[in-house]
This record gives structure tokens, C-alpha cells and sequence, in this order.
């Protein structure tokens, strides 16, 4: 057999486990997050809130991801499964560019006016 044969063959398993890695990936962020706002919250620590804040946003990435996995392995078609990449490379995009806008417009805030913080 093939090295793209064998890839092909093995491609099931392989989606399985990517969707294996993600669920806990996505239950771990979901968890960092719950625990960094609390904590952030009850210390009044804008950095932790800031971390707890990002781990929302991976969570967010993976469940993207997820619904990438999830939607090839249904897919037969290789140009619907291209299109699915293209559309889930976007949305991580547009999710990891909001964090980053967000950590910009408050370190923009803080250097203008740090008396709010």
C-alpha cells in the first residue's frame, strides 16, 4: 500500500482521535477560564482576568476546530472538505484577531488613562 493510501486508510482513526484531543482541549480551556475569572474577580487582578479571558477565546478556536473534525467525517466530497478548512482557518483567525484587538485597545486604555485601573 501507498503512503497516501495507507494515509487515506488510517485518515478515520486519526479524526477520532483529533476529536479525542479537542473535547479535552475545549474542557480544559472552558475549566482554566472558569478558574482564572474567579480568581481575577475575588483578587481584582486584571492579568488573571486577562488569562482567564484567553482561555475562552481557545476555547472558542476549538470548538471551531471540533466542528471542522466533525463536518469531515461526514464529508465525502474533497472540495466540501477543502471548504470546510478554508472556513474554520477564518473563523480561528477572526477569533484569535478579536483577543488581540481586545488586548490592545486595554493596553491602549491603561496607558491613557491608568487612574481606571
Amino acid at each position: 500500500m501507498s503512503e497516501p493510501e495507507r494515509g487515506r486508510a488510517d485518515r478515520p482513526a486519526l479524526l477520532r482521535r483529533g476529536l479525542r484531543l479537542e473535547y479535552l482541549t475545549v474542557g480544559w480551556n472552558i475549566a482554566e477560564g472558569l478558574i482564572a475569572v474567579t480568581a481575577a474577580l475575588v483578587a481584582g487582578s486584571v492579568a488573571l482576568l486577562g488569562f482567564g479571558i484567553d482561555s475562552f477565546v481557545e476555547s472558542a478556536s476549538g470548538l471551531i476546530l471540533i466542528w471542522r473534525l466533525v463536518a469531515e467525517r461526514r464529508a465525502t466530497d474533497p472540495e466540501r472538505i477543502e471548504r470546510i478548512e478554508r472556513r474554520a482557518e477564518r473563523l480561528v483567525a477572526v477569533s484569535l484577531a478579536g483577543l488581540a484587538a481586545f488586548v490592545a485597545a486595554d493596553a491602549v486604555r491603561t496607558l491613557v488613562r491608568p487612574e481606571l485601573r
